[in-house]
């Protein structure tokens, strides 16, 4: 769907890789070498302000290798220094698509979550739009691969979580920090990622999936475009704005 045919370095790991993006605009997506991030800072939960039970995560991604234990697309997500975690987007280290809400807590790592894994295995070296929706009402997530719905296994650790977490954590593109102190990083590409502070239908994401949003669309949280070309600053276009660093 894509093709890579330059890019603008703009630092020693982190580039902007230069993309065609069919349907949507001509522009750029970011390429993660395995040790670069984007860091949009610690994000306040509000829009989901600790009452909200739905949402959804949205990323066009090109994965090169299958990092182990993980290779993280979006997460919010800091378990160094006794922090703990609020939701977790990633492929296995086997390629499956992975996403993680985690139980509401003040310190230290999470008592429990609901935790989805696709049976499907994202491919290598292609352009792939990933997706990830939970509802908590029903204790429902749905994994959607090219704006298909994916069998799953669903996973929930006493006690599951009632709310989207009300925490303010670190909110990372291509990066975790483990409980170690240590960093995981996605290698490969990464565009258009989206957060929305409700469950999307198949419906909505096969429709939007291929087409540049305005950013004021309802229930969206957050909009990397990710694609600047040059800089250092990867711009939240959504009403939010919490624009983040390239590292």
């Amino acid at each position: 769907m894509r093709q890579i045919i330059g890019a603008f370095i703009v630092m020693a790991s982190l580039s902007w890789a230069q993309t065609p993006i069919e349907n949507v605009a001509s522009g750029c997506a970011l390429d993660f070498p395995g040790n670069a991030y984007v860091d949009c800072g610690d994000i306040p939960d509000p829009p989901f302000a600790g009452t909200q039970k739905q949402m959804t995560i949205e990323a066009w991604i090109k994965p090169e290798n299958y990092v182990s234990p993980y290779a993280p697309i979006v997460v919010k997500y800091n378990t160094s220094l006794g922090g703990a975690a609020t939701f977790f987007f990633a492929l296995t280290s086997a390629g499956n698509l992975r996403f993680t809400v985690y139980t509401p807590t003040n310190s230290g790592l999470p008592p429990g979550g609901i935790n989805a894994v696709t049976t499907t295995v994202v491919p290598l070296n292609q352009w792939i739009h990933v997706t990830g929706t939970v509802n908590l009402e029903n204790q429902q997530m749905r994994l959607y691969i090219n704006g298909i719905e994916q069998p799953t296994s669903l996973n929930i650790v006493n006690p599951p979580p009632s709310t989207i977490p009300n925490r303010i954590d670190p909110f990372y593109i291509g990066r975790v920090v483990l409980a170690s102190g240590s960093g995981v990083y996605f290698q490969g590409q990464i565009d258009e990622v989206r957060l929305w502070n409700y469950a999307r239908t198949q419906t909505e994401i096969r429709r939007d999936m291929c087409r540049r949003l305005t950013g004021n669309e309802p229930g969206l949280a957050g909009y990397w475009r990710l694609d600047e070309c040059r800089g250092t600053t990867a711009f939240d276009s959504s009403v939010n704005g919490n624009h983040g660093t390239l590292y």
